[in-house]
């Protein structure tokens, strides 16, 4: 009976974030509404479940790249930023170790090309 409920449980939360995700307009509304729907404690089991390294593994794999791209936006630093916050904020800070890397690496390269740049004037 309980994992009869817990299948349940699962396939209801997974119709919600669905949902939610369809009827968003972009990325950031997204993220606040699945925030509003205290989404983070199906993620948290699951990253318990898994372990929050083999959970990472996953998401990493090059193979699954294109299905995880937009919930681990590289593409800038804003989306980038708003994306670490949510799963901080949702306890899965671990899994944001690529896109701090990304950021780290693009503000080095920002802060050369602004020295670059004060110093040719």
């Amino acid at each position: 009976m309980g994992e009869h409920s817990n299948n349940n449980n699962n396939s209801e939360i997974r119709k919600r974030i669905y949902l939610t995700i369809m009827s968003s307009v972009d990325f950031e509304e997204t993220g606040h509404k699945l925030l509003n729907m205290k989404i983070h404690r199906s993620q948290q089991e699951l990253s318990e479940q898994l372990g929050i390294r083999i959970l990472n593994e996953r998401l990493s794999n090059p193979r699954m790249y294109d299905s995880f791209e937009s919930i681990f936006p590289k593409d800038n630093e804003k989306d980038t930023r708003f994306a670490i916050n949510f799963f901080n904020s949702i306890g899965l800070g671990g899994l944001t170790d690529n896109m701090r890397e990304y950021l780290k690496k693009n503000e080095s390269e920002c802060t050369r090309k602004r020295k670059h740049n004060e110093n040719e004037e």
